[in-house]
């Protein structure tokens, strides 16, 4: 039996064993970052490396209609493209859909297994509320040209990531009429 904690690592077996040239004895414990999967170039796409793992890509997320390059995973198929929805953010009506499924091999936010982090379901509600809330309330302007913002991995492993550098931004309160 084995047991994880919330970063997805196998803590200790009741038995010994080996992985490839690895062996590990029973009751040892091994840490194993589930963020080095969130990092895998074999498995999330990058759009032919114009958005490198390492840099904030908006739409990585989403699939768009006859788009075989967008899309979460580094090659998207085409029975995944159901459950469109309308989106003109530019001006120009795309049809496209959030995809979150099929990634549980490379993309584990809150852990893995049995002792997966048991705040799961209440913290996506807060960061969808949260957000819903900003966008709702506030107008936000990027005070910079640069659409690639690169990832610091000052606290790369724990669970937190911010911007490598400052992003200037001005955000105002949205008049409601």
């Amino acid at each position: 039996m084995y047991y994880t904690n919330t970063l997805g690592s196998v803590l200790y077996s009741n038995r010994d064993f080996k992985l490839q040239k690895w062996a590990f004895p029973r009751r040892h414990l091994v840490l194993v970052p589930t963020s080095a999967a969130h990092l895998d170039v074999s498995f999330w796409n990058t759009r032919h490396d114009e958005h490198p793992l390492d840099t904030f890509w908006a739409e990585r997320f989403l699939v768009y209609d006859g788009d075989s390059s967008s899309g979460p995973l580094k090659t998207a198929s085409s029975s995944e493209r159901d459950e469109r929805s309308q989106f003109g953010g530019d001006g120009i009506q795309k049809n496209f859909r959030f995809k979150d499924s099929g990634l549980t091999d490379g993309f584990m936010p809150y852990g893995i297994g049995e002792r997966t982090c048991p705040g799961k379901a209440f913290s996506r509600r807060k960061i969808i509320a949260f957000c819903a809330i900003v966008v709702t309330n506030f107008d936000i302007e990027l005070r910079t040209k640069q659409k690639d913002f690169r990832s610091s991995m000052k606290f790369f492993g724990v669970g937190t990531e911010s911007p490598k550098e400052t992003i200037p931004f001005k955000i105002r309160k949205r008049c409601v009429s």
